[in-house]
């Protein structure tokens, strides 16, 4: 199965309809079914980012064995029974097509399902998948800023108010604040390369998860602060729709819906840090 998806697009499934974000625990409302052959997979899942092109599922669901166990199902995307329903209509992230699947009576081998255990003990060891999401989001949501930022900095070259008679990139003002923006931007690169960097050489898990949550607050969740002060400082030409700016910003907000949210991070490096 592993020779099967090489070099072919795959994306987790986590969320549904009803349960939310599966960082907040709670069994998956989606069943897969012990037969004689393998499994059969059924129920509903939220935001499958690019599912059109996806070629693999890993879909998070519970057994109906007893007790019940709950693991990642290894699904190939054409299997019969699996259905999108385009429902996916987010003001920002519009070309990624994350609207939800379903799935009916979806047979699967037995060696489809990846890390069964007891929902209240989850296997030991690092899920490498979810600690490269991790930097992958980041460089995503950086790469949003680093755009809105060009687009910002041309703006500011070519626009010539009539009454300072030169371009606004002039002004000590802009900058200053143009300024500030790259040096985020920098520090959002040398966290990402950090943060690979440590992926990489394998280090502690507990350190990895900090990690993850500092990329998380301080590079996904800070791109729509940055792309709002833009806009603060554009002014109307950063609201037209003829311009990328609003784009960047609306997309910059979705950064804010991934999971795990900045309260739960903040609450968990709370009680470390009160421990």
């Amino acid at each position: 199965m592993e020779e099967e998806q090489h070099d072919r697009l795959t994306n987790i499934l986590l969320a549904e309809p009803d349960l939310g974000s599966a960082s907040r625990g709670g069994l998956p409302g989606t069943v897969a079914t012990r037969t004689a052959g393998g499994w059969v997979l059924d129920g509903r899942k939220a935001y499958v980012t690019g599912i059109p092109g996806l070629s693999w599922l890993l879909v998070r669901a519970r057994t109906d064995e007893d007790p019940v166990r709950v693991g990642t199902f290894m699904v190939p995307a054409t299997a019969e029974g699996i259905h999108v329903i385009e429902n996916w209509d987010h003001i920002g992230m519009r070309a990624s097509n994350s609207h939800e699947v379903t799935f009916t009576q979806v047979v699967l081998p037995p060696d489809a399902a990846l890390g069964l255990h007891a929902p209240d003990t989850p296997p030991a060891g690092r899920n490498i998948l979810m600690l490269w999401n991790a930097g992958l989001l980041g460089a995503l949501y950086n790469g949003i800023a680093t755009s809105a930022l060009t687009w910002f900095g041309e703006f500011l070259k070519n626009r010539v108010p009539s009454n300072l008679g030169a371009p606004l990139a002039t002004l000590p003002a802009m900058r200053d604040a143009v300024g500030g923006f790259a040096i985020t931007l920098h520090m959002n690169a040398m966290l990402l390369r950090l943060y690979a960097a440590d992926v990489t050489a394998a280090r502690p898990l507990p350190e990895l998860n900090a990690h993850a949550a500092v990329i998380k607050s301080r590079v996904v969740d800070a791109a729509a602060d940055f792309t709002s002060a833009l806009l603060g400082l554009a002014g109307n030409a950063g609201l037209s729709a003829h311009n990328p700016l609003e784009r960047a910003h609306r997309d910059a907000l979705c950064g804010r819906i991934h999971a795990p949210h900045g309260e739960l991070l903040r609450r968990i490096a709370g009680q470390r840090a009160l421990s």
